[in-house]
């Protein structure tokens, strides 16, 4: 069951902590989930600091906002963001918003966008907090190299770290008592779309398996998984639990 396309996305960038090597990669991966319709990135631009940014600037056709110091050392570019952000939300044109940054401060930005219906998007580093990973729909980490996290994975000479297993079976249970249908199986399909709604950062690779079925298949004790021929595509999966 695949979800609805946005139909417009709303980019915004903290250029004081976002990785401007992953800017292209983030772009990419946020085009999956819609057409993105704006593009902007914040940030003092007379600062030498910022000045590689141009080229992405550039080649992205990203928008640059400028907002200049007030006072040393303060997050004037975080509340111009912010700002911007509630002008575009109450516009009424975007039902997506996606912020590139790794800071806390914009833990509540994107926990006031989620309640007003929008679905946020969140890129960011391995120094992301909790609190903004868990703030948004979907989270996107990349390394310090601009690539994301989960890209190259298979190719890498790196095990994998792995997550416990018990959230996942807590949600695979939520799941299955939402969406279990008269014949006592649910859609793992659905489990797939609930599972992801609750974890922002889910990737069932930092499970040991490649695929949210391949995990069924590895606890058998716990779930009974059913394959079922599908005229319009691949076969479907559903499952019990035991």
């Amino acid at each position: 069951m695949a979800e609805t396309l946005l139909h417009n996305i709303a980019v915004l960038i903290d250029a004081d902590n976002a990785m401007v090597h992953s800017v292209p990669a983030a772009l990419r991966q946020i085009a999956l989930a819609g057409r993105i319709s704006l593009k902007r990135a914040y940030g003092n631009w007379t600062k030498e600091i910022l000045s590689s940014w141009e080229p992405v600037l550039k080649d992205e056709a990203i928008h640059p906002m400028h907002q200049i110091d007030f006072v040393k050392d303060k997050n004037a570019t975080d509340i111009a963001l912010c700002i911007d952000a509630m002008d575009l939300l109450h516009s009424g044109i975007y039902d997506g918003f996606a912020i590139l940054s790794s800071d806390s401060d914009f833990t509540p930005l994107a926990i006031r966008l989620k309640e007003s219906g929008a679905k946020v998007i969140v890129c960011g580093g391995g120094n992301a907090p909790t609190s903004l990973i868990k703030a948004c729909d979907t989270f996107y980490r990349f390394d310090g190299s601009g690539k994301q996290v989960s890209e190259d994975v298979t190719k890498s000479k790196k095990k994998r770290a792995q997550k416990d297993p018990e959230e996942l079976h807590a949600l695979l249970r939520e799941a299955y008592e939402s969406y279990k249908r008269e014949d006592g199986f649910a859609l793992l399909s659905q489990a797939g779309l609930y599972i992801n709604r609750s974890l922002p950062d889910y990737d069932v690779r930092d499970y040991g398996v490649t695929g949210l079925g391949a995990f069924l298949e590895k606890y058998e004790d716990l779930y009974e998984l059913r394959s079922s021929l599908s005229t319009a595509g691949p076969a479907v999966l559903s499952y019990r639990c035991k």
